[in-house]
């Protein structure tokens, strides 16, 4: 998998850091609490720490101190965390892999999960679309269309009550 690592650094300061240092873990598992539930609030500051803790190891020497005024003045900087970030992840793929699984882990069905599948049963019709490894990001004019098949017996009581 091909990892891009603009879009990694800037997601990773903008969506993680940036909030952590302007309000802290505690303001934002409040506000994620309230918008959709403690277990969405508790992962999302256990992501957000990790990923912290993985650039605070990451940044050393005349770094560490970009990383501490970036810490103390709540965001200050973000263009130069990122162009560090940038560079470390270019430099180090096991770091880009490690920090891009924290934020983005494998779904159940993906190549990286154990197991994949599908069960259909009943069904007059039926499609399956496997996007495994697909990249919409850059994509026009997709359409994807779904078909909704009731049950053959819901059929069978429909047109026995007519």
């Amino acid at each position: 998998m091909s990892i891009d690592v603009i879009a990694l650094a800037t997601t990773v300061v903008s969506s993680f850091l940036v909030p952590y240092v302007k309000v802290g873990a505690n303001k934002i598992a409040e506000i994620i609490a309230e918008k959709v539930g403690e277990s969405a609030a508790k992962k999302a500051v256990e992501v957000t720490q990790s990923v912290w803790k993985k650039v605070q190891i990451a940044f050393s020497g005349d770094e560490e101190a970009v990383l501490q005024n970036f810490e103390k003045y709540e965001g200050a900087g973000q263009d130069l965390m990122i162009q560090i970030l940038k560079k470390k992840l270019e430099e180090d793929s096991e770091f880009a892999h490690e920090i891009n699984q924290i934020i983005n882990p494998p779904l159940a069905n993906s190549p990286e999960s154990s197991s994949t599948g599908a069960s259909i049963m009943k069904a007059h019709i039926a499609g399956i679309v496997d996007a495994r490894k697909a990249d919409f990001s850059n994509a026009r004019n997709v359409n994807i269309t779904g078909v909704s098949v009731s049950d053959a017996k819901t059929e069978d009581k429909k047109t026995d009550a007519k």
